[in-house]
């Protein structure tokens, strides 16, 4: 599985451990990282979660239909931004 944890307050650690010590953003497409790009096929989602790692909200839940590896990523990420923006008032740190 390919993913990548974002905190999702302003000011938080660009450290994926601090990411989980607060509100925090789950993204993932469900397939092995090591795919290459031209067999993507599994969309990205994207979900929040407590600094418990209790689910809070779907932000993303996937694209149906042909995707191109980096659009739908770059699409998720543009969705994941908007919507923390206006629940928060900030945009997400990506941690790897």
């Amino acid at each position: 599985m390919t993913f990548l944890i974002m905190a999702a307050l302003p000011g938080a650690p660009d450290d994926e451990d601090a990411a989980y010590d607060g509100p925090h953003v789950l993204m993932y497409a469900g397939e092995r990282a090591d795919r290459p790009a031209s067999e993507h096929r599994e969309p990205w989602s994207a979900h929040l979660h407590d600094a418990t790692g209790d689910y809070l909200a779907t932000l993303v839940d996937g694209a149906s239909g042909d995707l191109d590896a980096v659009a739908d990523a770059v699409r998720c990420a543009r969705e994941v931004t908007d919507k923390l923006a206006r629940r928060y008032g900030t945009t997400p740190t990506p941690s790897l």
